[in-house]
Parts: C-alpha cells; sequence; structure tokens
C-alpha cells in the first residue's frame, strides 16, 4: 500500500539511504491517484537527490510537483522553494529567483526561508524585484525593502509600503513593523518624519 511505502521511504531516509528511499516514494507514488497523497512522496523523494546533489534530478522531480492540480497550498509553496534550490545548485540564478519569489502567493511556511535566499541574491535585485509579482502585504513589503536597498526614492518606496499596510489589519502585529521601517526609512533617506513628509508631498 502506499503508506507501507511512505513509511519504507522515510525509514530508509532517515538512515541515510537515499536510493533505497528514491526506490519507495517512487513506488508509493504510483500507489495513489490523489495529489496530496503523491506530493507526500515527490517532496521527499526531491530532497533525497537535493541530498545527493543531483540537482536535475531534484528540478525534475519538484516540477512534476507543481503539476499537480489541485494541490494544498503548502505543498505548492515548498515545491516552488525546493525548485528554487534546485535552479541555485545548478547556477541558473535568474530561474531561483523566479522560484523563490513565486512562495510568497501561496503558504506562509516557506516565505522567510524563501526571503533568505533572495537576500543572498543581492547582485541580482532588480531581477529580484521584477519577479515578485504576488503582492500580499508580505510581497509590497519585501520590495519596498528591495527599492530601498536599489537606491529608488522614498516615493516609489512608500507607495509598496502603503499597500502593505492597506491588507494588515488595525490589531495585526506586522503592522507595527512596516510602520516602524517607514517611520525609519523616510528619516534616513529625507530626514524627515514620516507625518512631515507627507504634509509635505500630499
Amino acid at each position: 500500500t502506499w503508506k507501507e511505502a511512505y513509511n519504507d521511504g522515510h525509514n530508509k531516509q532517515d538512515k541515510g539511504d537515499c536510493n533505497g528511499a528514491i526506490i519507495a516514494f517512487t513506488q508509493g507514488e504510483s500507489l495513489s491517484t490523489d495529489n496530496n497523497i503523491k506530493a507526500q512522496f515527490l517532496i521527499p523523494r526531491g530532497l533525497c537527490y537535493i541530498t545527493m546533489g543531483n540537482w536535475d534530478l531534484a528540478l525534475s522531480t519538484f516540477s512534476r510537483l507543481l503539476t499537480l492540480t489541485p494541490i494544498e497550498n503548502q505543498h505548492a509553496a515548498e515545491g516552488h522553494y525546493r525548485k528554487g534550490l534546485a535552479y541555485k545548485g545548478l547556477l541558473d540564478i535568474n530561474n531561483a529567483i523566479v522560484e523563490f519569489s513565486a512562495v510568497f502567493s501561496l503558504s506562509e511556511g516557506y516565505r522567510i526561508p524563501s526571503l533568505d535566499e533572495l537576500k543572498k541574491l543581492e547582485p541580482n535585485w532588480n531581477m529580484v524585484l521584477t519577479s515578485i509579482t504576488a503582492l500580499d502585504w508580505l510581497g509590497y513589503y519585501i520590495r519596498a525593502k528591495i527599492k530601498a536597498q536599489l537606491g529608488q526614492t522614498f516615493v516609489n518606496i512608500n507607495t509598496d509600503l502603503t499597500e502593505a499596510l492597506k491588507l494588515l489589519p488595525t490589531e495585526d502585529p506586522n503592522r507595527k513593523e512596516v510602520l516602524q521601517y517607514r517611520e525609519t526609512t523616510c528619516m534616513d533617506m529625507t530626514g524627515m518624519k514620516f507625518s512631515d513628509w507627507k504634509a509635505a508631498n500630499p
């Protein structure tokens, strides 16, 4: 059964037997027609390939994962994140950026790891900026931070911060962080408190 294959694969993976785990996970995937169960085999199989440094097979495995529809957001988010790691392993930085950026419209669970990877790609931040099109509050906030790093005007930065704040409820604890960042960035870039800057730039 797929449950037996699942347990067998993870037991082998825990013991460092990646080749044996891959065989079990491949078998298990074929024993279910449920996409979310298939995802539970494809993800660890792809992780085995990453552990082995087999970036091409990792890429193809996570690409297959992302063809499954419908699929839970958390599986799709991990698929994009791991696919980004595979592209990074293959030194394909532009596609890695696209995959890491795709996470921001999905499960929150992989946003921080993806952001950490994007931070490592500082020379490519212009590419990062154009790739982040998942415009929830965090997407706007990250875009604003990247614009600041690229030396864009505070007007441009504030555009994204304003959109982020619109999407954050008053009681959301993240709102305080965005407001503090806006205040600090405004002072650093314009020498003015945000309220004074806003009054001068209605």
